[in-house]
């Protein structure tokens, strides 16, 4: 269609590429939208409170006054608690009827017109109506992760290269990233002319769900309607199975797995779940921070994240460089760990009132600079613990993984607020989960002892299953030194060279292998570093043959 941007555009690829760019853009608007929702649903909870307080004659304090049986300024991370806990729920089994029936698209395209649905009525939020909406807050993100399974599942069988995955993964999020922006800008662009006050939060959040709506559901409709085509069932369901459990069950195999076989990948696994929740909760907490304690508008508290996204480019690459220069991404976010804790501690300690304001720009930055860091660097980690040939089934637990733990952040806040305790430990309350991640990613150990263990794991899985008659892997170990004095050396490695199975372990560095020695090899190299001395690689597994190069 010739009125999709070039830059959503893909001419010389499947169809589903240009449809995955124009769902991602329309959920990068979706996502932004409960931005500018939640201050006008604190607004309008406290003012509910305060009436009620008022007619009931029992106090006139705000902070003191409850509706619906919690206080106003736990309403966001309340609604936070039950999303999370019904999208942790409801993934295993949306999983199911994406892999085991052939109507992923009906579930990716109804979710999208339910979630563009849901938006639309959101425009009516307002004194009468906003516990309708928080409930619909609540319907939105569910439906947001159910819709998300369901795209995700397209985005995979656009290639069979990883290096093809890579690249439609960076740009899908580029994408979604672009489509934030643009929104964030668009709405306060258009809130600062229309409206000047506080008051103006309501009607900037009616803007917000206008535009919304009137970007999404043109977006979706179109993606799913002409750019995607229904795929048969990826797999038959097991004997005996039931959508309704066999989510559950595979999660709960690979689990024992990774706990079994991956212990430093089931360390990097609870890192991730801590981790994730924590900065998944930050925006509804900060949000109720933002508002409640420094009495921030929502076109104020809309330039925060604004500068958060910004500069969440430039903390990515920080990330990604520090975990090369380092040599290692666990050590790259350890680092990250303990600047987010000083941070949000920092910043609960010195930002108290209203008068604090112009402070909440420069932690934003600091903020941005690091959620940007923390995250791509924690899927590098799973990424690079998980062994190579179960990237399907493992990816599965790495989505799950991200959103398993979303509620709790948000539940620790509410239980501190509801205490009465001063909102600035409900800031802080964060770190917990930062600390604790951090303390599993010391578990890890060796991240390159670990990293070949799960590869020669895979490549003896792979070989066993490949060669049935010869159920035994043979892998290259480059160990950094030289043997050209040895002739049986020599001779052993001639003979075993087109015999291995696909992994070199390099002691000495890639340039210690000949061009003449690697050109030779029936089967593509995957080459591991190994800090090693002469004669000290050991090795205690009786299936893998290690043949000296």
């Amino acid at each position: 269609m010739a009125w999709i941007p070039n830059w959503l555009r893909f001419d010389h690829a499947p169809s589903e590429a240009t449809g995955l760019s124009l769902d991602n853009y329309a959920r990068g608007h979706v996502m932004m939208s409960s931005m500018f929702l939640g201050p006008a649903l604190l607004e309008l909870a406290s003012a509910a409170a305060q009436a009620q307080c008022t007619n009931n004659a029992t106090t006139t304090t705000t902070s003191a006054c409850k509706i619906h049986g919690f206080r106003p300024s736990s309403l966001l991370t309340n609604i936070g608690i039950f999303s999370g806990l019904l999208g942790s729920v409801s993934m295993p089994f949306i999983g199911a009827v994406v892999d085991h029936t052939p109507y992923r698209r009906h579930v990716a395209a109804l979710s999208a017109l339910l979630l563009a649905s849901v938006k639309g009525v959101e425009v009516m939020v307002g004194p009468r109506t906003w516990f309708l909406v928080a409930c619909l807050q609540v319907v939105s993100y569910v439906l947001y992760d159910v819709h998300a399974v369901a795209a995700y599942a397209y985005t995979f069988e656009l290639t069979d290269h990883h290096h093809g995955h890579a690249h439609y993964n960076s740009f899908y999020n580029m994408v979604q990233y672009a489509s934030m922006l643009i929104f964030l800008i668009l709405v306060f662009g258009a809130s600062s002319l229309l409206y000047s006050d506080h008051a103006s939060d309501v009607a900037t959040a009616r803007l917000s769900q206008v535009v919304t709506l009137v970007v999404s559901l043109p977006c979706f409709v179109v993606a799913w309607k002409y750019f995607f085509r229904n795929r048969p069932a990826l797999s038959q369901l097991p004997p005996g199975g039931s959508l309704w459990t066999c989510g559950f069950t595979k999660v709960g195999q690979t689990a024992r797995r990774i706990v079994r076989d991956y212990r430093p990948l089931m360390w990097g696994t609870i890192a991730m779940m801590f981790a994730e929740a924590a900065m998944t909760a930050f925006v509804t907490i900060a949000t109720t921070f933002l508002k409640e304690v420094l009495q921030m508008s929502a076109n104020e508290i809309a330039l925060v994240f604004l500068i958060v996204l910004l500069v969440g480019i430039p903390g990515s690459y920080l990330g990604g460089w520090l975990a090369i220069w380092l040599d290692s991404p666990v050590a790259s976010a350890m680092i990250c760990h303990v600047l987010l804790i000083l941070t949000t501690t920092v910043g609960s300690l010195t930002m108290r009132g209203p008068e604090a304001k112009d402070l909440s720009y420069l932690f934003s930055a600091l903020w941005g600079i690091l959620i940007g860091w923390l995250s791509p660097v924690d899927v590098t980690i799973f990424m690079n613990l998980m062994p190579p040939d179960s990237q399907t089934e493992f990816m599965g637990i790495m989505s799950l993984s991200i959103d398993i733990l979303a509620f709790l952040p948000a539940l620790v806040f509410s239980i501190l607020n509801e205490a009465g305790f001063n909102m600035a430990y409900g800031l802080t309350s964060l770190n917990l989960f930062f600390g604790i991640a951090m303390a599993c990613l010391f578990q890890i150990g060796d991240y390159h002892g670990a990293r070949l263990a799960a590869t020669v794991s895979s490549s003896s899985s792979m070989t066993n299953h490949h060669h049935n008659n010869n159920p035994t892997t043979t892998i290259l170990v480059n160990d950094g030194f030289k043997h050209d004095h040895d002739d049986s050396y020599n001779n052993n490695k001639n003979n075993n060279m087109n015999d291995y199975d696909g992994i070199v372990l390099n002691a000495g560095g890639r340039n210690n292998i000949s061009p003449t020695t690697t050109s030779s090899l029936s089967r593509p190299m995957h080459y591991l570093p190994v800090v090693a001395h002469e004669g000290a690689i050991e090795w205690s597994s009786e299936d893998t043959n290690h043949v000296l190069i």
